[in-house]
């Protein structure tokens, strides 16, 4: 099966992220989809003095969507969720928009993964009780999402332009 890659040239991956801890425990599945993220990437070299920055242009706009993980990839839409969810526990991308019915989740590449194993940054499950006794009484919802905004703590910038450092 021919895969339909994004269109870039290829992707660039620090050294130290691939010998990370956070790497290694990704599974096979988990690994195909960062790289799917990764070459999603808009990636843009600046100079500073002698040494090469290379930044995201579009991090925190990245958009993978779940049909498209199926049709152009053949990963179901809940072995894409568990990959996608391992990335997250591991700290490699983080979601910067929720999505809904009708609006696509935005991802952004994230330096949490520094912080594995010592910090997780495993997605809250939904807290919503759904049941006889809870169906109808007010206030039995609780919202699933930690930071409306974005789990990022390790210096990943999530700034409107969307662009991150050291890339």
């Amino acid at each position: 099966m021919e895969r339909n890659v994004p269109r870039a040239d290829g992707t660039y991956i620090r050294r130290e992220t691939i010998a990370s801890q956070a790497f290694w425990d990704l599974n096979g599945v988990a690994i195909k989809v960062f790289m799917v993220f990764r070459l999603k990437c808009r990636i843009v070299k600046t100079s500073a003095g002698k040494k090469e920055i290379k930044n995201i242009l579009n991090n925190g706009e990245i958009i993978f969507t779940f049909q498209e993980a199926w049709k152009k990839y053949g990963v179901p839409k809940s072995t894409f969720l568990r990959a996608r969810d391992q990335l997250i526990k591991v700290g490699l991308i983080e979601i910067a928009e929720d999505g809904g019915y009708h609006h696509t989740t935005k991802y952004a590449i994230s330096n949490n993964w520094k912080h594995y194993p010592e910090k997780t940054f495993k997605r809250a499950k939904s807290g919503n009780l759904v049941g006889m006794k809870t169906r109808f009484i007010k206030g039995t919802a609780i919202s699933d999402t930690n930071n409306p905004l974005s789990t990022a703590e390790s210096g990943t910038n999530s700034n409107p332009n969307g662009t991150e450092s050291g890339a």
